[in-house]
């Protein structure tokens, strides 16, 4: 459905996405601090690029103002201080034009796993769906053009509004 409906693109033999230019799910009810990478972290966010800190960003986008996708993002304190200065409401759509223009980080690439989960109590209220309904979960990482990891971030949507398409060539 997302990519029928235009919501994302998929490049050909890439896992990575891009949000349609067009239009992309809007952010709200974000949330950004700083917390040491050991506490409350899913396994493959703890220690990001061996830092110590990390920046934990909460949001949930909106898609014709109804809950679409909850997302919380990970990324190491270091690098992306300048982004604790920010009004988080102000980051819209598309974060990694923002970590190029603030913080200096280019994503070159990215890899992501695509699971489908039962909604807890909490993802059902965010995403305004019945507890154990399906939920996608897509957890990405993404690195810089030297591998160096900057980002773990899991997105969960409702089942019934998601699609996948992948091209190989």
């Amino acid at each position: 459905m997302f990519a029928a409906r235009g919501w994302i693109n998929r490049c050909s033999g890439s896992s990575g996405s891009r949000a349609a230019a067009r239009r992309a799910p809007f952010p709200t009810a974000a949330s950004c601090s700083a917390r040491p990478s050991t506490e409350r972290w899913p396994e493959a966010a703890r220690g990001l690029g061996g830092a110590e800190q990390l920046i934990r960003i909460e949001r949930l986008r909106l898609w014709d103002n109804k809950p679409f996708l909850a997302e919380e993002i990970a990324l190491p304190l270091s690098p992306f201080a300048p982004l604790m200065e920010l009004d988080i409401t102000e980051l819209g759509p598309l974060l990694y034009p923002v970590y190029e223009k603030m913080c200096g980080q280019i994503v070159a690439s990215a890899e992501e796993f695509l699971t489908i989960n039962e909604a807890d109590a909490a993802t059902a209220r965010l995403l305004n769906c019945r507890r154990g309904a399906p939920v996608v979960s897509i957890e990405r990482h993404a690195f810089a053009h030297d591998r160096t990891p900057l980002e773990w971030r899991r997105t969960r949507g409702r089942g019934d509004q998601f699609s996948y398409r992948v091209e190989i060539h």
